[in-house]
Order: structure tokens, then C-alpha cells, then sequence
């Protein structure tokens, strides 16, 4: 597995600059079957997530915004949800 992850790096990589909508494709197909993949009880909350997280990066309006925007998500999960329950 470990091999496997330089190659899918770079062909996905490679993906966002030739043909980015066929790269959000992939990458929404790809985030579904992790989702899917999740126990049952977790779905509806990942799927929440994500919808989220999407919404969020497609009215960012610049790319700086989307790093800003997913820095402060993570952020706030980090010490709203995660932290708190160590």
C-alpha cells in the first residue's frame, strides 16, 4: 500500500492540472467510497461534513479564501469537538 501512494499522489496531481473538473470529479467519487466504506451509525454525520466542507470551498471565492476557510474548520473541530473529549 505504502508503494501505492506516490503513484496515486502524483496521478491526482497530475488530474488537478490537466483537467480540474475531471479531478473534483474523481475526488468526489473517491471521498463517497470512504464515506461508504464508514460503520452505518457514522455516515449521515460524515456526509453532513462533507456537504459542509464543499459548500464552504465553492463560495471561497479565491484560493487563498479555501486555505483560510479550511484552516479555521479544522481548527474549530480541532477545539470544539476533538480536544474536548481528550
Amino acid at each position: 500500500m505504502k508503494k501505492q501512494i506516490p503513484e496515486f499522489h502524483k496521478y491526482m496531481v497530475s488530474l488537478h492540472k490537466k483537467n480540474r473538473f475531471e479531478f473534483e470529479k474523481e475526488r468526489t467519487r473517491l471521498t463517497k467510497e470512504l464515506i461508504n466504506s464508514a460503520p452505518e451509525e457514522y455516515r449521515p454525520r460524515l456526509l453532513k461534513i462533507q456537504e459542509d466542507w464543499d459548500n464552504k470551498m465553492e463560495h471561497a471565492g479565491s484560493k487563498e479564501n479555501r486555505l483560510v476557510l479550511a484552516e479555521t474548520m479544522l481548527m474549530d473541530n480541532f477545539h470544539n469537538i476533538f480536544n474536548p473529549t481528550l
